[in-house]
């Protein structure tokens, strides 16, 4: 549950107006005072009137962490993982999950970390995502990780993460048509999703980034 007396502390020393905080949430300028008034119903969860997409923006802004304003630590620092490592390589996240509005340096669920080299890194923002079911088969196995260079834009043939109607990520193929696009599994078991350019829009359908590189699993 939300900690208030946290979230005011960290908003204090945000140095950040509730104005800005409530603007990055793409919420009126009042719902942060509501929040802290408990006059928010529609958003009663277990996050105390905000929930967590929204909770994770903000933590994100205040340069904290979701386990902290939650109680679930008391060290309001986020994790900061040494970048370099051996040989001048560059350590990158492994995440286990990618939710659509969560800012990556917001997101808590690290599994592990990789190392992409310095050359790599320098032409990019990586991360990793660990890939969880078979529909990439038997390109991209249940349990490999693929390293993703983060980027909102991908070509046809190229395999991106992608984010739909706001739920979490999916690894697939994409093509590109005037009508919109296709994500295309390589697994034959599973079909082809088509959205039109309408739907790209309204859903939305958004790339979080292009695969790079598989690494499979010990």
């Amino acid at each position: 549950m939300l900690n208030l007396d946290k979230l005011r502390e960290s908003i204090r020393r945000s140095g950040k107006t509730r104005k800005y905080l409530c603007a990055k949430l793409g919420k009126p300028q009042y719902y942060l005072t509501n929040v802290f008034r408990r006059t928010v119903p529609d958003d009663a969860r277990d996050y105390d009137y905000l929930p967590p997409e929204l909770l994770a923006v903000l933590a994100s802004e205040l340069g904290t962490t979701v386990a902290y304003l939650t109680d679930e630590t008391d060290d309001p620092a986020p994790p900061t993982p040494p970048t370099l490592a051996r040989g001048g390589s560059v350590r990158i996240p492994v995440y286990g999950e990618v939710a659509a509005g969560i800012p990556i340096e917001a997101i808590t669920d690290i599994e592990d970390y990789e190392e992409i080299s310095a050359d790599m890194a320098s032409r990019g923002e990586y991360a990793a995502l660990r890939i969880h079911g078979d529909s990439m088969e038997p390109r991209i196995m249940d349990g490999d990780t693929v390293i993703v260079r983060l980027q909102e834009t991908a070509d046809t043939n190229d395999t991106a993460i992608v984010m739909i109607n706001g739920g979490t990520a999916t690894c697939k193929r994409i093509k590109r048509m005037a009508e919109g696009v296709m994500l295309i599994p390589t697994n034959p078991r599973y079909e082809t999703m088509f959205y039109t350019n309408n739907e790209i829009e309204t859903l939305p359908v958004r790339i979080w980034g292009k695969v790079v590189e598989v690494r499979g699993k010990i």
